[in-house]
């Protein structure tokens, strides 16, 4: 699964204000659109204003045209006409609730790479943020699923509980009837033929989804997207002795410092640092 390509483009400022971001109709690419789009209008001057919904109008393509394509642009000229564009364009996310999901997924899994000039100190949070926002978004998709299962088992479970007062009454009625016939009073009526309906018994409601990855899952995914080749990643496992994203990224924001850093009588080589059982005969040696 590919990364999906931001569509939009911030491209060199021009005229007033810069030029207009562009869009495709990408739905998981409509929040930031609409931030920018906002933020575009906002640094017009008032006499230009008028002028952002069609200018917006024009820089839009694939699915995001074909929907505005048989419409007049002068439709969003005015004060106001790119809140009138915007409108038009915004996604029913009630439809594609899955899309923030999967960007989330694509973002953490095929995105978030170490930028070159990234230090680890950086690096970590930016990671964490991704990883947390995945958990938030899967999480809140797999409680949708869950909910939604839980509403049509709600329904089931009515549509049942009609059709159980209906057999209990036939089956009452059934026995009201042989009670009242049979020739012996005294004795009970055989009822062996007949079946007893069963109650049928509600759903439980889902509890909240706690989908998390193992963190040496994401340990690994951590080294890996830090730029680490196979044998740095080798290397760090033997050094600290776990896939612990934790445990890696302590070790990672140590080693990312100087390679090498030199106090009386102690050289701390690249890694070294992560060894955690030395570090404390290491203090004591600092003084």
């Amino acid at each position: 699964m590919a990364r999906p390509t931001k569509y939009f483009e911030i491209r060199p400022l021009m005229g007033h204000g810069g030029a207009p971001p562009r869009y495709n109709g990408d739905i998981a690419l409509w929040p930031e659109y609409e931030a920018r789009a906002k933020g575009y209008a906002a640094g017009q001057k008032d006499e230009f204003l008028a002028l952002v919904g069609p200018e917006l109008y024009n820089e839009l393509y694939d699915t995001a045209w074909a929907r505005v394509k048989d419409l007049d642009p002068t439709t969003f000229r005015g004060t106001g006409g790119h809140l009138r564009l915007l409108d038009l364009l915004r996604p029913d996310f009630s439809k594609y609730p899955h899309s923030q999901a999967g960007e989330a997924v694509d973002e953490l899994f095929y995105g978030l790479a170490r930028l070159r000039s990234e230090d680890a100190m950086s690096y970590v949070p930016r990671f964490n943020t991704g990883l947390s926002k995945m958990l938030t978004q899967v999480r809140q998709e797999e409680d949708r699923e869950a909910t939604k299962d839980f509403n049509q088992a709600r329904t089931d479970y009515s549509i049942k509980m009609v059709e159980f007062r209906q057999a209990s009454t036939e089956y009452n009625e059934e026995v009201t009837r042989r009670l009242l016939n049979q020739e012996e009073p005294e004795e009970p009526p055989d009822l062996a033929d007949l079946v007893q309906p069963v109650r049928p018994v509600a759903p439980a409601k889902p509890p909240s989804s706690t989908f998390t990855l193992p963190s040496s899952i994401s340990g690994r995914l951590f080294l890996r997207k830090f730029g680490y080749s196979r044998e740095q990643r080798a290397h760090v496992y033997r050094t600290v002795g776990s896939w612990k994203l934790q445990d890696l990224q302590e070790c990672v924001k140590m080693s990312d410092q100087e390679h090498a850093t030199v106090v009386p009588h102690v050289t701390i080589n690249l890694f070294q640092r992560c060894d955690f059982s030395n570090w404390r005969t290491l203090m004591i040696q600092m003084g």
